[in-house]
């Protein structure tokens, strides 16, 4: 029961008038089917370039973040305390601070420029 003058008599309706037969609908299909043009498959260089044309931006992205994951933050070991820093560059001020419960460090530099005139160490 694939055709629909089967169907729609299973129904209790009449096949529309003037329809034409599966054997003739389909015969015109095909011809109809076969006056219409078709894309070639892509050959394989093209089909290559698309994925590598995908890829670039996925693998550039993987490199940028392997280079800068050293700098967006990296943590230090655990049980690493820091006792004293030695800063090079003209600052007013270093502040160590030490949370034992947290055992959390937190390290503040005071890049303003040293004032000798109000007693800050150069």
């Amino acid at each position: 029961m694939n055709r629909l003058d089967d169907i729609m008599r299973d129904m209790g309706g009449e096949p529309t008038p003037g329809m034409p037969s599966a054997e003739a609908f389909w015969a015109g299909f095909r011809s109809r089917a076969g006056l219409r043009l078709r894309d070639s498959p892509p050959s394989g260089a093209s089909t290559a370039l698309r994925w590598a044309a995908m890829a670039s931006p996925l693998a550039a992205a993987a490199l940028l973040l392997l280079i800068l994951h050293p700098m967006l933050g990296a943590r230090a070991q655990a049980d690493t305390v820091i006792n004293s820093l030695e800063v090079e560059a003209a600052h007013r001020a270093v502040f160590i601070m030490n949370d034992e419960p947290t055992k959390s460090t937190i390290l503040w530099v005071d890049w303003g420029q040293a004032n000798p005139s109000n007693g800050d160490a150069g």
